[in-house]
């Protein structure tokens, strides 16, 4: 079963230096990491070809550009379709490039749920609400990553949880700063 990782860059945050690499690359360094996958590719716009190219040039990665009418759920479906460099493989992780400290092992965890239980599955964290004066479990915060299986196969959904700080989206200000400062103090690497 061939397993290929694709990361989606069509936001601007995913381009802002985050410490000592952009955020692009904090993701392509987990990827990296993952044991079982033939390839990694980055899909972006147009616009943003040429710096994600430079950025992930050190990453050995290919980028190709998403047609220009593509919107965001339809990149699930570009991700089948023949102009695809990802068509031929039979699971492909999708990921947003706005988690950078989502680690290898999640991401792992979520390729190996996909391959032995022919699942769709998403990484998502787990969060509470406050009710009066209780805590209480709410919605799960669901993250754009996902194990896409070729289409026609039956697939359930199944979640990997993931903590607070593997689950930060830097395209929220607040949570750029709050990753911003854990990379300055040297609390993630």
């Amino acid at each position: 079963m061939s397993i290929a990782a694709a990361v989606v860059v069509d936001h601007p945050v995913a381009l802002f230096w985050l410490g000592h690499m952009p955020v692009v690359n904090w993701v392509l360094a987990q990827l990296a990491d993952v044991r079982g996958l033939q390839c990694t590719v980055v899909l972006t716009r147009r616009h943003f070809a040429a710096t994600v190219r430079r950025y992930v040039e050190p990453c050995a990665v290919s980028v190709h550009e998403l047609p220009d009418a593509l919107l965001g759920q339809e990149i699930e479906s570009f991700v089948w379709s023949p102009s695809s460099p990802l068509a031929n493989h039979a699971v492909v992780l999708l990921v947003q490039a706005l988690t950078p400290f989502t680690s290898a092992a999640s991401l792992e965890l979520c390729l190996r749920q996909a391959k032995q239980q022919a699942q769709s599955v998403v990484v998502a964290r787990p969060c509470q609400v406050v009710v009066g004066k209780r805590l209480q479990p709410a919605q799960e915060i669901v993250l754009q990553i996902r194990a896409l299986h070729r289409p026609g196969v039956d697939a359930s959904l199944t979640t990997v949880p993931v903590g607070f700080i593997e689950s930060l989206r830097v395209v929220d200000p607040e949570q750029l700063q709050l990753a911003q400062a854990l990379v300055f103090s040297g609390n993630v690497l």
